[in-house]
């Protein structure tokens, strides 16, 4: 299956954040799914970093 992950479910998996839902968890860990990912969705993973809202190493720009 095909998953595309907004922005925020992206940052939610990556930072193993609660809200997450179980069955939303087990699908992005599924290897048999393909993610795909918006380019704007970095840049906005970018803005969040450089606003100091979300931590991410290295920096963002590495």
């Amino acid at each position: 299956m095909k998953i595309l992950l907004d922005t925020h479910i992206w940052v939610w998996y990556l930072l193993d954040d609660a809200r997450l839902s179980l069955q939303l968890q087990r699908a992005i860990a599924d290897s048999n799914n393909e993610l795909w990912l918006s380019p704007i969705s970095v840049w906005e993973a970018l803005v969040l970093a450089e606003k100091g809202r979300i931590s991410v190493q290295p920096d963002p720009v590495t």
